[in-house]
């Protein structure tokens, strides 16, 4: 817990800002406001900001802000980025599923924090690989396609966003008969493949490599949609598109080995997206709070390479360029300090994962978002 708060919490206060506050020690921009009791974190000291008049705590600064149970946070990633399902893990810690939902829905506002931090730090010029990552929510009548920006080079994710699809492929004539009568009450989104895939080609632009600078790369399977979305920046040259026919062997002498790698990665580590499993995704927002929880796993914790002495291993960020110190700096307070909306700078698809935008078929009520996610 810290014991010297860095901002005043509230977001419309010029406070809010450490370059805002005041540089002398002698005129402090907050008061100690007394202390309160709790049955979890002991006594914890109450403060007052001398701005704006905010009262808060130390424990507003902190991951666990408002729960009433503590939960390992990093057992919780080790156990969900290992195939793990959500009961099964709230079995062995002993707490409601729901906390453990709980948890990763923080773990994922805390991953999208990390790569908006690292965002800035970006040097490399590799080329991105994308592509769709095929899986389904709640039954198998409602596919969707998880798009997929990865390093060419690193195996970094660079960029993701999700896209509801309409059940193809062979069906007996019930099934055909049971997929239109879901239709009635949710139907895939028309053009939802080329909007999704817009908000990620937006995504990775960010990059200080993307379209900042002279052109980017993009490899791609010859789909007909990326075609489309790219083809203004091609005619603009700035964007090389490269498309790669889908039916060539998936080796790793292919251009779209690192997605490829990564879909075979997912399917292994992530339970919900398991063949022909039981632990399936019921909810679009929770399955999009486990992609950004594997993405941070994956991007700054897990080794690019195993087999290596440790003094060798290096994780796909360090591999894609991002500065070490850097990423040992932010993930030391990964599990600890909570991330703040309004200090974190989000991509469209960033923005529909952290206030849980996505429409789960079926489902009529809206999802939940805790005000201090919003706050």
């Amino acid at each position: 817990m810290l014991s010297i708060p860095p901002f005043c919490p509230n977001n419309a206060c010029t406070y809010h800002f450490e370059e805002n506050l005041p540089k002398s020690s002698r005129l402090p921009w907050y008061h100690k406001d007394g202390t309160y009791p709790t049955a979890l974190h002991g006594r914890v000291q109450r403060y007052l900001c001398t701005r704006c008049g905010t009262k808060f705590s130390a424990q507003t600064f902190s991951l666990d802000y408002a729960v009433k149970i503590k939960v390992p946070y990093r057992r919780i990633l080790d156990q969900i980025t290992s195939s793990s399902g959500i009961r099964s893990l709230s079995r062995h810690l002993r707490v409601s599923d729901t906390v453990i939902l709980n948890r990763l829905s923080r773990l994922a506002r805390q991953s999208i924090a990390l790569h908006s931090a690292l965002r800035g730090f970006c040097y490399g010029t590799e080329p991105f690989v994308t592509d769709g990552f095929e899986s389904f929510t709640l039954s198998q009548y409602f596919p969707n396609n998880i798009h997929l920006a990865v390093g060419k080079d690193s195996q970094y994710i660079y960029g993701i966003d999700y896209a509801h699809l309409r059940r193809k492929g062979r069906m007996r004539v019930e099934q055909k008969s049971r997929r239109e009568e879901f239709e009635h009450y949710f139907s895939a989104y028309k053009g939802d493949i080329t909007r999704s895939f817009t908000r990620m080609i937006r995504q990775i632009a960010e990059y200080d490599k993307g379209l900042k600078g002279n052109h980017m790369v993009i490899y791609s399977d010859e789909k007909r949609e990326y075609r489309e979305v790219l083809q203004s920046l091609i005619d603009e040259k700035r964007v090389r598109h490269i498309r790669i026919p889908s039916t060539k062997p998936r080796t790793m002498t292919n251009e779209l080995f690192a997605v490829n790698y990564l879909d075979r990665e997912l399917r292994k580590d992530s339970g919900n997206h398991v063949r022909e499993t039981v632990q399936f995704s019921r909810d679009v927002n929770n399955l999009m709070d486990r992609m950004w929880v594997y993405a941070a796993y994956h991007n700054c914790i897990k080794p690019f390479r195993i087999g290596k002495s440790a003094e060798q291993k290096e994780t796909h960020a360090e591999r894609a360029g991002f500065p070490k110190g850097k990423i040992q700096l932010l993930l030391k307070t990964f599990f600890t300090q909570r991330a703040f909306v309004r200090k974190v700078w989000l991509t469209e698809s960033e923005w529909y994962s952290w206030y849980r935008c996505g429409v789960t078929p079926l489902q009529m009520r809206s999802p939940y978002i805790p005000r201090y996610a919003a706050a």
